[in-house]
């Protein structure tokens, strides 16, 4: 089940890189575009319809060669290709540009978060609405937003990760108990952990594990290497200790794994990668795996 999960959320982080690529080709787009006419009734609908966090003003030639340029992606990037001019403009209209394609209601759901507002999610088809909901609740900090989801879910998780967003973006470990499943629970007992820095609010874990798991994740974000060295569980203080050498790029931590020896290569290949230093590769026992770390790490 716990695998299954981390499945699932590899699958969202992808989407969320496919997003950013968009945003990032989209920005260049207009980035390159000429500067609008002070006066022009164009240049003035853009800055009524734009979003308040941004000054920018866009002519009708700019929406139009954007909106172009995202008729012509590929169609996975399309929805938030698409999602990003609306939320910039603030205006949902620009989603029936890419009806055919808009993926998980990603563009009407960008309009939604830009506006903070829940109403604007009703009109997507159940499994959007999910996902709208739990994007304005991550942005609002209101659990509230969350209780709209409705019984049956499309999302069997939906409510429980709607209200770990919102709690923490509220930091407010208060909002854990409205979740039912204990795995999504512990999980928002450590974002709000890391988002306070508060250890304390790890005893809160259901078990030892996830008290383990809530600890290493605050190690990282604080790179206190004291925090894993008071994990009692050897298995799980060696996975803090390996998350830690990656990001502190410390491969003396890799050293101190007990429990599973052989995990020690995986963390010189790892820390190797992000110093882009081969020279750590050689502390690698497996030969071929040395030998790719070198590859990896130049």
């Amino acid at each position: 089940m716990k695998t299954d999960k981390l499945v699932l959320l590899l699958v969202v982080l992808l989407f969320v890189v496919v997003g950013m690529t968009a945003y990032l080709a989209y920005s260049n787009k207009a980035s390159k575009t000429a500067a609008p006419a002070q006066n022009s009734p164009s240049a003035e609908n853009a800055k009524k319809t734009a979003a308040p966090t941004t000054n920018k003003k866009y002519t009708e030639e700019e929406v139009a060669e954007a909106i172009e340029y995202c008729k012509n992606v590929d169609f996975i990037i399309s929805s938030p290709c698409f999602g990003n001019i609306a939320a910039v403009l603030n205006d949902a209209s620009i989603c029936d540009n890419n009806l055919e394609y808009d993926l998980n209601g990603f563009c009407h759901s960008a309009v939604a978060m830009e506006q903070k507002n829940a109403e604007a999610c009703k009109t997507l088809p159940q499994a959007d609405k999910e996902k709208c909901y739990a994007l304005v609740a991550r942005v609002t900090a209101d659990a509230s937003v969350c209780d709209r989801i409705p019984v049956p879910y499309a999302d069997l998780n939906a409510k429980d990760d709607c209200y770990r967003e919102a709690a923490r973006t509220a930091q407010d470990e208060s909002i854990c108990p409205k979740i039912t499943d204990t795995w999504y629970k512990d999980w928002c007992y450590a974002n709000v952990a890391v988002a306070k820095l508060d250890i304390s609010i790890c005893d809160r874990s259901s078990d030892q594990d996830a008290k383990d798991e809530c600890w290493s994740n605050l190690a990282e974000a604080k790179s206190d290497l004291s925090i894993c060295e008071a994990i009692a569980e050897a298995k799980n203080r060696d996975d803090c200790y390996i998350d830690l050498a990656r990001s502190m790029k410390r491969s003396d931590l890799c050293d101190r794994l007990v429990a599973r020896d052989y995990l020690k290569d995986n963390c010189y290949h790892s820390v190797a990668y992000y110093m882009k230093d081969p020279k750590i590769c050689e502390k690698i026992a497996d030969e071929s795996y040395r030998e790719n770390c070198v590859s990896w790490a130049e």
